[in-house]
């Protein structure tokens, strides 16, 4: 993650953070992917290569970040929203017992 922090120099914004986690997605799987399987990063790689990753980390951060930004970028991109909602219902975010949540294994990567 500190590899990106230029990103965000200028600030924390829904755009910035929508840079930022993507450099940060493409480098875990160049790097990571195959010995630390992360099923929200496998989530979220399928976002990116559906075309669903903008949308999704709008819907993620837009609403504490702008709330009236939030529902004017929803009215504008109403189609690109409505698909994301629909994406997001046929496709749940499945955990998988085999992976490293909350026991610290992943704070360990260097």
């Amino acid at each position: 993650m500190a590899k990106q922090v230029s990103v965000i120099a200028t600030g924390i914004e829904p755009e910035s953070l929508i840079m930022l986690r993507t450099r940060f997605l493409l480098d875990w799987y160049k790097f990571y992917g195959v010995k630390y399987p992360y099923a929200l990063f496998d989530f979220q790689r399928k976002l990116l290569r559906d075309g669903m990753y903008e949308a999704y980390n709008i819907w993620l951060f837009g609403p504490a970040a702008n709330q009236a930004e939030y529902k004017s970028w929803t009215a504008l991109h109403k189609a690109e929203y409505d698909n994301f909602t629909t994406w997001q219902r046929n496709h749940p975010l499945k955990l998988r017992n085999d992976e490293f949540y909350n026991t610290g294994k992943i704070a360990s990567i260097k």
